[in-house]
């Protein structure tokens, strides 16, 4: 009884930072027209059902700069982050697929399909946490490959 109610405890201190997380976002970014960020309890996992940034500011790296955040968060507290990639307006499906999977969002089917993690009648994607060195060893890849090219086109 006692490890169920550490259970609960968790998952309600988790949801609290979730909330807090989301409003601290929408505060540092007025850019952000909508975002919706919660925990999903049966899946332990971390749903992104909104994230739209208002017309005038698309392109100027502030929806990278609130996913960074928001995998950040998912990746310190070990937990996966699942959405379903909704376009609005004219965006499509293809340029979502691609934005997410720069973060490293997989489409939830085929090789990849996690029937735990997966969204009943939707295509959703998820990502898996990454540990803090991976994704500092990823970065320092890129930065290298960067600068050979530089080097290269010198």
């Amino acid at each position: 009884m006692i490890k169920i109610k550490n259970v609960l405890n968790e998952e309600h201190k988790l949801s609290v930072s979730v909330e807090k997380l989301e409003s601290d976002i929408k505060t540092r970014y007025p850019a952000i027209d909508k975002l919706g960020i919660y925990m999903d309890g049966r899946k332990n996992s971390l749903f992104l059902s909104d994230l739209y940034v208002k017309k005038e500011f698309r392109g100027t790296g502030v929806g990278s700069a609130v996913m960074r955040e928001i995998v950040t968060f998912a990746d310190n507290n070990h937990i996966p982050i699942v959405l379903i990639p909704e376009p609005e307006g004219r965006s499509s499906v293809k340029k979502l697929i691609q934005f997410y999977s720069k973060f490293g969002f997989v489409i939830n089917k085929g090789r990849n399909v996690d029937y735990f993690l997966s969204e009943p009648f939707s295509l959703s994607m998820y990502r898996l946490p990454v540990k803090a060195n991976e994704v500092v060893l990823k970065e320092l890849i890129k930065k290298i490959v960067r600068e050979q090219i530089k080097i290269k086109q010198s």
